[in-house]
């Protein structure tokens, strides 16, 4: 016997979060670019561009000398 699925994919309301990637949110954005508020769209710029402009990671090694 099959379980029937219980598992809607009907949208988020205000208010509800989910974990999503980076890619899945812009493909999100590109297709409905009207479901978001244009400060949602300034900070979702903000946040991709500061992505893009970071810094490799670096790696401090640290000696220390023996007398």
């Amino acid at each position: 016997m099959c379980k029937p699925q219980n598992k809607s994919k009907r949208p988020l309301h205000v208010g509800q979060q989910q974990h999503i990637t980076t890619a899945q949110a812009v493909n999100v954005l590109v297709q409905n670019p009207n479901e978001i508020s244009e400060n949602d769209r300034q900070r979702l710029i903000q946040v991709l561009t500061n992505l893009g402009n970071a810094p490799p990671p670096t790696t401090t090694t640290t000696t220390t000398e023996t007398p």
